[in-house]
């Protein structure tokens, strides 16, 4: 097919389509893709659902807690009292990285996360859970996976 060199009539692009809300239709389950403002769909309660990239913040967040990284004022608002207990009764000075978090919401309300970490002799998975609240995500729980741990002790808190 030879086009030749005459010129080609390119039909212009659209403008960019306003952002839709998606509703669900009858006996399909309505899941929380649509995050942003000025829908038509219900309003859902509590905080919006965090993005993959804010929530690779909050894993790291806390696993600096954890590797004594951060100050741990900073991270009381979003650990559960005896999580936060538990998570800053030992620190343990070390580095570590975040490589990919992924996320699934079990229910309204709660998503639950699992990531990959870098930084030891091994990769090491964490695994939180966090639940919405009227002020917020709250971890309820942070569990550490494949960290040896000299103390005999389970790393699972919450």
């Amino acid at each position: 097919m030879d086009l030749g060199s005459d010129p080609v009539d390119l039909r212009p692009l659209n403008a960019p389509e306003a952002a839709r809300h998606l509703h669900a239709v009858p006996a399909q389950l309505e899941l929380p893709i649509f995050t942003g403002g000025g829908g038509t769909g219900r309003a859902r309660p509590g905080p919006p659902v965090p993005g993959r990239r804010t929530l690779e913040r909050m894993v790291t967040a806390i696993l600096e807690l954890c590797c004594g990284r951060r100050a741990r004022a900073q991270l009381r608002p979003l650990l559960r009292p005896d999580v936060y207990a538990k998570l800053t009764a030992v620190i343990t000075p070390r580095y570590a990285l975040v490589n990919s978090v992924q996320a699934c919401f079990p229910h309204a309300g709660v998503i639950e996360a699992c990531a990959t970490v870098s930084g030891g002799t091994r990769p090491i998975a964490v695994a939180a859970r966090f639940e919405a609240t009227p002020d917020g995500w709250w971890c309820v729980a942070f569990d550490l996976i494949g960290v040896p741990d000299t103390r005999n002790q389970p790393r699972h808190v919450g």
